[in-house]
C-alpha cells in the first residue's frame, strides 16, 4: 500500500500514545504556539523533526489543539478505501475517545466539514455538532494535485481557532511539503 496507511499498522491508544507524545512536546508546542500569535513563520524548526507520518500527524495535531484551544482528532485517509480512520486525539477523555472511528470520505470533496457521514460520526461518538476540519495534504508523486493525507477535526472551534485559522493553513501547507520530500514513502524498484 501507498502512503501513510503503509506506517501504521493500527490505531494508537490515546492514553499512551498521546502522553508520549506530549512529553517530547513540552517544549516545542509553547514555541509553537508562541509563534501563531506573533505570525512567525519559523516553527517549521521545532514541529518538523518527525521522522514518520504518525509522529507528524500527532505533532500538528498538538499544535493545531494548543493553537485553538479546542480539543482535536486526527483522522488518517486511507485511499484504497476512502474512509478516514482514527488515528489519535488530543483533549477528550480517554473513556470517550472514539478508537473505532472510520468514516467514508472523498478526497475530491472540498468541503469536509458539511459531509453528512462525517457529521453523523462526530454527533453519534462524542455528541459534538460544531467543529471545523482542516485537510493535511501533499502532492503525489506524478498527479500534479493535492492528494489528502488526513483530516484534523477541530472539536467546538471558538475565537482563538478562528483567529489562527491562516496559520494553521500555513502550517498543515509546509507539513505537507515536508512529508513530500522527506517521509513520502519511496516508489518500489522494478
Amino acid at each position: 500500500p501507498e502512503g501513510p496507511a503503509s506506517e501504521v499498522s493500527g490505531p494508537s491508544t490515546p492514553s499512551g500514545a498521546v502522553a508520549s507524545s506530549r512529553e517530547s512536546l513540552d517544549v516545542v508546542v509553547p514555541r509553537v504556539v508562541q509563534s501563531f500569535s506573533q505570525g512567525d513563520r519559523n516553527w517549521t524548526q521545532s514541529i518538523i523533526k518527525s521522522r514518520s507520518f504518525l509522529e507528524l500527524g500527532r505533532r500538528l495535531m498538538v499544535a493545531i489543539a494548543e493553537g485553538s484551544d479546542s480539543p482535536v482528532v486526527f483522522l488518517e485517509f486511507h485511499r484504497d478505501t476512502s474512509m478516514a480512520i482514527f488515528r489519535d486525539q488530543v483533549g477528550i477523555p480517554a473513556a470517550r475517545a472514539p478508537l473505532s472511528l472510520r468514516v467514508p470520505v472523498s478526497d475530491v470533496t472540498a468541503r469536509f466539514a458539511e459531509q453528512p457521514a462525517l457529521q453523523g460520526a462526530l454527533l453519534a461518538r462524542l455528541g459534538v455538532s460544531h467543529f471545523e476540519a482542516l485537510e493535511f495534504r501533499a502532492y503525489s508523486a506524478g498527479s500534479g494535485r493535492p492528494q489528502l493525507l488526513g483530516l484534523f477535526i477541530v472539536l467546538q472551534p471558538g475565537v482563538k481557532s478562528f483567529e489562527n485559522r491562516l496559520q494553521f493553513e500555513r502550517l498543515l501547507a509546509q507539513a505537507g511539503r515536508y512529508y513530500d520530500a522527506i517521509l513520502r514513502p519511496a516508489p518500489p524498484q522494478l
